[in-house]
């Protein structure tokens, strides 16, 4: 008998799950699981769950990795956090954005968001980010920058001149060509202000498929 079959039959679930995700050789969606396993979704949900991180590791929405191939169990947050000051010095965005795609399968606008939550976690200069603990402070405060115009407000006024949705790249574009120095650079800084404008009611987070990232939409009345 096939040694798939054998070890299926013998755990189950587990083994079903087990064998579809390390046949695949790298993390899946629930639903990737569900098609080729043909379980029903009820049935893959509840066995990760059970699993509790012992032999299944939530990377991401709904997509699971084995605990053996080192997939980090922390908060996106805290997982941040732990790299910074382990290295013992300053991480770039883009060093923090290469760690944490090692560890989890996540868009870069959620990497960044958990960046922004943290209140440990201060940038010291543009897209450079230490430690309150060590003493750092936020960069508009140590450098005695302010900006003449709102973000909240220069969000609005980009989003509303473009027909197409934006990735937040291209909305720092906009905002550096139209505003330059008048107004913030930093993509934490935009990013909390795209909440406050999704919570208002006012933008829309478009999920954009097979990428790692959101594309930003304003609600036009």
């Amino acid at each position: 008998m096939d040694l798939s079959i054998i070890c299926n039959i013998s755990f189950g679930m587990f083994g079903i799950i087990y064998d579809v995700i390390k046949t695949a050789g790298k993390p899946l969606k629930i639903q990737e699981i569900v098609k080729v396993s043909e379980l029903t979704q009820n049935q893959v949900r509840s066995r990760l769950d059970r699993d509790n991180g012992k032999f299944f590791i939530n990377v991401g929405k709904s997509i699971y990795a084995l605990s053996e191939w080192g997939f980090s169990k922390l908060q996106t947050n805290d997982l941040i956090y732990n790299y910074i000051k382990e290295s013992n010095e300053p991480k770039s965005i883009m060093e923090i954005l290469r760690f944490v795609r090692m560890h989890k399968r996540i868009n870069d606008s959620s990497i960044i968001a958990a960046i922004s939550i943290d209140p440990r976690i201060v940038t010291i200069r543009p897209k450079t980010y230490s430690l309150i603990e060590w003493g750092a402070k936020p960069y508009h405060t140590r450098s005695g920058t302010k900006y003449d115009i709102n973000c909240y407000d220069a969000l609005i006024s980009i989003l509303s001149e473009v027909d197409t949705d934006l990735t937040i790249s291209e909305i720092c574009n906009l905002l550096n060509d139209k505003y330059g120095d008048d107004v913030t650079s930093s993509q934490t800084t935009i990013y909390a202000n795209l909440k406050k404008l999704k919570e208002s009611g006012r933008v829309k987070f478009i999920i954009n498929h097979g990428k790692k990232y959101y594309k930003y939409r304003l609600i036009r009345s």
